[in-house]
C-alpha cells in the first residue's frame, strides 16, 4: 500500500485517518490526554479530533509514541467550499488529492502544497527542499518562469516511486570530480573547489554563517571554496552541495575544543558554537550526531520554546537546522544589579531615581524607621515583597513610601523624596517563541479565590491584551489575570484559581507574567521605544545583506530570524514574499504610507 503523504512528516508513526495537510505534530507520552495536547499546542479539542479521527472516540486512545496533529494547513484556513473543492482520488495513484490543483500535476503526485498569496515557485521549491526544476515538471501549468502558478491551487511536491515510497528531492548521485580522486554528490554549488572532500547539502533556512560555525571554518575560506554563494551568501541555494573542506585542511571542530570569550559576556564559550546564540549564554551543551532539540530541553531542564529563543540558527521552532559537533546554548546569565539593587542596564521606560512628589495613586505602606528606611535596597526589597508595589519613594533615613497602580510622580528638583518604578529593580524577563506550554492562557473563566492586587477599568490597561499583560509584568507578585476588551484589567497574585466558565465575559490568562513572540515573530508586549511595522523607505544607513529569494523573504518571522542571527543587524525593511533587507547602525527610515516595505527596529523581535 503507499505510504501518506504530509504537507510536513510526522517524526513518528502517525495513524492512517490522519488529515494529509498537517503541519505540526506531538509526540504522545504516557503523561499526555486529548486535553493537555489541545491546551498545549492552543488548539480546540474538536480541531484535534478534526485533525485526528482516530482520537474521537470517548476514551481519547492515545498510543504512547505515535505522532498526532496539532496544525492543519500552516495555520491558513482551507479554500471555501465550491462546486469543485471536494476530496477525490483523480490522480490515479490511490492518493486522495485535495482540489484544486493545478492543471496537468504529474499523476504519481501524494504530497500536495495549498499555494497561498506572496508564494513563489522558489520559495515552494526551497520550502520543501525539492530543486526548482523538478517543481516545474511535477507542476507544469505554473510555467518554466512560475508567471502562472495558482493562487488558492494545490501544487505537487512530492511523489510516489515505483515501490509506493514518497520522494520529495531528486536521487542524489555520486561521481569523482576530476583531479582529487574524491567521490562527489550531486548537485554541487557552481565553481566549488577542484581540490573539495568534504561537502555539506545546503537545506531550507540555512545561512552562510550558520555553515561555518557548525564545521569550524571561516567564513573567508567558504566564500573561497564556494564562490556561487556570493560575497554576501544570497545565492546560497537549498538542495546543492556546498564545500566545507579541501584536501590538506583541518577544522578548528576536534573533540578538545578551546575556549574564548566571544560573546561579550565574560563566559568562556566553547567554540565551535551555533550561529546567533544569545549573547548572555554561560551553559553549553555539545550537540551530538542524533540529538534533537526536544531531547536536549528535557534533558537540561528548559523548555523547547527556550531552547529556539537562545538557539534561533535551529531553525525557526523547526528544529531542522540544528547542526550536529557544535555547542548550543542551554542556560542564560541573569541580569545584573548594583549596589544600590537597581538593574543594569536600566529597563526600558522605566523611571528610576528623579527628584519628586507623588501626585496621586495608592499608598500601600509608608516606612518611618527600620530596614526599609536605612538604604534604598532596604525599600526596595520591601517593595518587591509587598503584593501589588508599583512604584516607591525613597528619603534616606527618614521614609520609604510603597505605591500601587500607575505612576503618578510629578518631578520637582526641590524635592526630599527619589522615585522608582518597581522595574528599576528586576530584571526583564527573557522573550519565548510562544506563550509557556504549562501556562493557561485565553480561556474563559471566572475567579474561585485569589489575591485581589487592582482592577483597571479605565486607561491603556483595558485597550488590549498586550496592555494589560505588561502592567500585569510590571507589578509586583501579579500572577494571573482576568481581562475584557475595552473593559476590565483585574490583576491577581498567589496561585491560578479560575473556574471555567463558557459564559463569562472574562478571558483568563496565566501566561501574563512571561514575554513570549506572537506568530509572526513579534514581541508581546511590544518594547518600549521600537519602531514596529512602519510603512517606510530607508534614508541612509548601512545595508548588511538584500534577500529576495530564499527562506527570509517567506515570512516576518523568518526575516526577523535572519537579522537576529546576523551579526550588527539593527534594522529591517521587510515586504511579504520579495523583500527582506537588514541594515546596520542608528535608525534611519522616513515613514511614508505609500512604501511597500514595513520598517521594523530589531527589539521589536526580543523582550
Amino acid at each position: 500500500m503507499p505510504t501518506l503523504g504530509y504537507l510536513v512528516d510526522p517524526p513518528t508513526t502517525a495513524p492512517d485517518d490522519t488529515i494529509q495537510d498537517c503541519t505540526n505534530w506531538v509526540v504522545a507520552t504516557s503523561s499526555d490526554t486529548c486535553e493537555s495536547i489541545a491546551e498545549d499546542n492552543f488548539i480546540s479539542l474538536s480541531d484535534l479530533y478534526t485533525y485526528n479521527p482516530s482520537l474521537s472516540a470517548a476514551s481519547c486512545p492515545l498510543i504512547i509514541g505515535d505522532s498526532y496533529c496539532v496544525e492543519e494547513n500552516f495555520g491558513v484556513p482551507p479554500p471555501p467550499p465550491t462546486s469543485t473543492s471536494t476530496t477525490s482520488s483523480t490522480t490515479g495513484n490511490g492518493i486522495s488529492t485535495p482540489s484544486p490543483v493545478q492543471t496537468g500535476i504529474v499523476s504519481n503526485c501524494n504530497k500536495f502544497y495549498y499555494v497561498q498569496d506572496g508564494d513563489t515557485c522558489s520559495i515552494i521549491a526551497a520550502m520543501y527542499g525539492i530543486p526548482l526544476a523538478q517543481f516545474y515538471a511535477w507542476n507544469p501549468a505554473a510555467g518554466s518562469t512560475c508567471a502562472t502558478l495558482g493562487l488558492h491551487d494545490y501544487v505537487c511536491v512530492g511523489t510516489l516511486d515505483t515501490t509506493g515510497t514518497t520522494t520529495t528531492t531528486a536521487s542524489t548521485t555520486t561521481t569523482t570530480m576530476p583531479g582529487n580522486g574524491i567521490s562527489t554528490p550531486m548537485p554541487v554549488q557552481t565553481g566549488i573547489a577542484s581540490n573539495c572532500n568534504r561537502f555539506y547539502e545546503v537545506q531550507s533556512g540555512d545561512i552562510c554563517d550558520t555553515i561555518v560555525a557548525a564545521y569550524g571554518i571561516s567564513l573567508q575560506n567558504f566564500y573561497a571554496w564556494n564562490p556561487a554563494v556570493g560575497p554576501s551568501c544570497t545565492t546560497l541555494i537549498p538542495g546543492d552541495y556546498v564545500c566545507i573542506g579541501i584536501i590538506g585542511f583541518t577544522t578548528t571542530t576536534t573533540t578538545t575544543p578551546t575556549t574564548t570569550a566571544p560573546l561579550g559576556n565574560g563566559i568562556a564559550t566553547p567554540t565551535p558554537y551555533q550561529a546567533g546564540i544569545v549573547s548572555d549564554c554561560n551553559e553549553f551543551y555539545f550537540v551530538k550526531t542524533g540529538d534533537t532539540c526536544d531531547n536536549i530541553a528535557a534533558d537540561k531542564g528548559i523548555s523547547v520554546a527556550q531552547f529556539y529563543a537562545w538557539n534561533p540558527a535551529a531553525g525557526l521552532n523547526t528544529c531542522k537546522t540544528l547542526q550536529a559537533q557544535t555547542y548550543a546554548c542551554v542556560g542564560i546569565q541573569s541580569c545584573t544589579t548594583n549596589t544600590f539593587g537597581l538593574v543594569v542596564p536600566q529597563p526600558a521606560g522605566a523611571v528610576c531615581g528623579i527628584s519628586a512628589v507623588s501626585n496621586g495613586g495608592t499608598t500601600l505602606v509608608s516606612y518611618s524607621s527600620g530596614a526599609p528606611v536605612s538604604t534604598l535596597v532596604g525599600c526596595k526589597n520591601a517593595c518587591l515583597a509587598t503584593v501589588g508595589c508599583t512604584n516607591l519613594y525613597f528619603t534616606e533615613g527618614k521614609a520609604c513610601n510603597l505605591h500601587a497602580g500607575a505612576e503618578t510622580h510629578v518631578a520637582s528638583s526641590t524635592s526630599t523624596f527619589q522615585f522608582y518604578d518597581s522595574s528599576c529593580f528586576v530584571c526583564p524577563p527573557k522573550c519565548l517563541s510562544s506563550p509557556p506550554a504549562s501556562s493557561i492562557c485565553n480561556v474563559k473563566a471566572v475567579s474561585n479565590g485569589g489575591t485581589a492586587i487592582i482592577s483597571y477599568s479605565s486607561g491603556a490597561p483595558i485597550q488590549n491584551i498586550q496592555n494589560c499583560a505588561a502592567t500585569c509584568l510590571s507589578t509586583t507578585g501579579c500572577t494571573n489575570l482576568y481581562f475584557t476588551p475595552g473593559s476590565y484589567c483585574n490583576l491577581k497574585a498567589g496561585p491560578e484559581t479560575h473556574v471555567v466558565s463558557s459564559t463569562s465575559s472574562y478571558v483568563f490568562y496565566e501566561c501574563a507574567p512571561s514575554c513570549w513572540t506572537d506568530s509572526q515573530g513579534l514581541a508581546v508586549p511590544q518594547p518600549s521605544g521600537a519602531d514596529c511595522n512602519v510603512a517606510a523607505y530607508s534614508n541612509g544607513g548601512a545595508t548588511i545583506i538584500s534577500y529576495s529569494s530564499g527562506d527570509p523573504i517567506r515570512s516576518l518571522k523568518a526575516c526577523s530570524a535572519a537579522c537576529l542571527a546576523t551579526s550588527g543587524c539593527t534594522n529591517l525593511y521587510y515586504q511579504a514574499g520579495k523583500y527582506c533587507n537588514l541594515h546596520s547602525g542608528a535608525d534611519t527610515h522616513n515613514p511614508d504610507t505609500t512604501s511597500p516595505f514595513l520598517f521594523y527596529d530589531a527589539s521589536c523581535f526580543e523582550c
